[in-house]
């Protein structure tokens, strides 16, 4: 109960500029709320490589989602500066060197996310990975930690089908994107790009997403835990 009432706990102060994105992280109020009334806002990251603790962020996408539709004009897509890049990671995203050196300035980046993602819920595959990279960036940018909450589709499949997170029954790459897309009739277009990758997400969220509210998943509380 403790940890569960800590992750509602008013988040930190922030500087006064960014008050209207602090004061739109939800309170323990919110979980009470109905699903079809939060804002989802489905993301994933392009990057250097995939230490979180080191490499940075080469583009973010997001959309955004409501209800049980996808609003398509809610989205953004952002390259970041950066002149950190790997011969294997072109390989994977194709952001070449000269592309990154041609992106926008981190701090510009970080505000504009903020400004997009307000108080919405964070959904990713594997979206501890994206968080984590993505709090890096906006400590470095403005001086205060990413402050909204999170949920993963892979947690979200693994209550849809417990076996999925059963290590001696599954293997690990059958919970990739790709994988769980196929096995929920999701079509992936521009894999391995930010806006292809966290739009077919998006996709597989409203899957999942479908199948908990069946199971009496409606609120946000039943979503991440009260």
């Amino acid at each position: 109960m403790l940890r569960a009432l800590a992750g509602w706990l008013r988040p930190p102060r922030v500087p006064p500029e960014f008050e209207p994105y602090r004061s739109a992280q939800p309170r323990w109020a919110d979980r009470k709320k109905p699903l079809g009334e939060i804002r989802f806002v489905v993301l994933d990251t392009e990057t250097t490589g995939l230490d979180p603790s080191q490499d940075r962020v080469l583009e973010v996408a997001a959309v955004g989602v409501r209800g049980s539709s996808i609003d398509v004009a809610d989205g953004l897509d952002l390259r970041v500066r950066q002149h950190l890049t790997t011969a294997g990671g072109v390989d994977v995203h194709e952001i070449t060197p000269g592309e990154a050196a041609r992106g926008l300035p981190e701090e510009d980046v970080a505000r504009r996310l903020l400004e997009f993602i307000g108080g919405a819920v964070l959904i990713g595959h594997h979206v501890a990975f994206d968080v984590a990279v993505l709090d890096r960036l906006v400590r470095r940018a403005v001086g205060f930690p990413l402050l909204n909450r999170s949920y993963d589709t892979v947690a979200m499949a693994g209550r849809v089908d417990r076996r999925l997170l059963d290590p001696e029954a599954v293997a690990r790459d059958q919970l990739g994107l790709e994988a769980l897309c196929a096995r929920y009739g999701v079509e992936i277009e521009g894999r391995h790009t930010a806006l292809g990758d966290a739009f077919a997400t998006a996709l597989l969220f409203l899957k999942l997403l479908a199948r908990l509210e069946e199971r009496r998943v409606r609120t946000l509380g039943d979503l991440l835990g009260r």
